[in-house]
């Protein structure tokens, strides 16, 4: 015999619904998941200046193929950020449908609780969007500093100092990273332009 699974039915969420479920410490682990990316980058920015201070690397004049492999890595480090730039948001966007929010909640097995659950899983579903949204920017600046390193020890960022425009990258995250750091005023704002406007429609993108 096989047991047919069913998919819970609809639940509206309204803010209050939201706003009374969310709890200090939900908001705090999302404070400590963005604050770490903050200092995990800001630690390697601190460690690539003192490197090129201390100027520990070679100090002969690189050669043309290390040059032009670094200006490779520059063009491709600044594709990449763009793309990511452009992919953030949408990646973003993509989290917030309905499937996944029914999804979200089957599995946290939360039909039979109604809309205190479902409040639950919608800031799941705000988490999960924003972490992929940061890991996207991230990403793109760890590469920006990963080039930086490798200007600084074969020598061409000293000869060559323009390279450290792959820090762009850096500065955009660690800015948006700073300006979207969450509050509970935030996540409220979040909840009602991406997730409640269509919420109770059923509709297949939740805004």
């Amino acid at each position: 015999v096989i047991e047919e699974v069913h998919m819970p039915e609809p639940v509206d969420v309204s803010l209050e619904d939201f706003d009374a479920n969310l709890r200090q410490e939900q908001l705090r682990g999302l404070q400590i998941i963005q604050l770490a990316m903050i200092l995990g980058l800001s630690a390697f920015v601190l460690v690539i200046a003192v490197i090129h201070w201390i100027g520990t690397f070679q100090e002969n004049s690189p050669g043309a193929a290390t040059s032009s492999m670094v200006w490779i890595l520059t063009l491709v480090h600044l594709f990449f950020f763009a793309t990511a730039v452009f992919l953030a948001p949408i990646l973003e966007r993509s989290q917030y449908t309905r499937e996944k929010f029914d999804r979200l909640r089957y599995a946290y097995r939360s039909a039979a609780r109604g809309s205190e659950a479902a409040a639950e899983v919608c800031l799941a579903l705000l988490r999960n969007a924003r972490i992929l949204r940061l890991a996207v920017l991230e990403s793109a600046a760890l590469f920006g500093l990963v080039v930086c390193f490798v200007a600084i020890s074969t020598g061409v960022m000293q000869q060559q100092p323009i390279y450290w425009i792959n820090l762009i990258s850096v500065l955009f995250a660690l800015g948006y990273m700073i300006r979207s750091f969450p509050n509970r005023q935030m996540l409220r704002d979040l909840f009602r332009q991406k997730i409640r406007p269509n919420l109770s429609q059923g509709s297949s993108r939740l805004a």
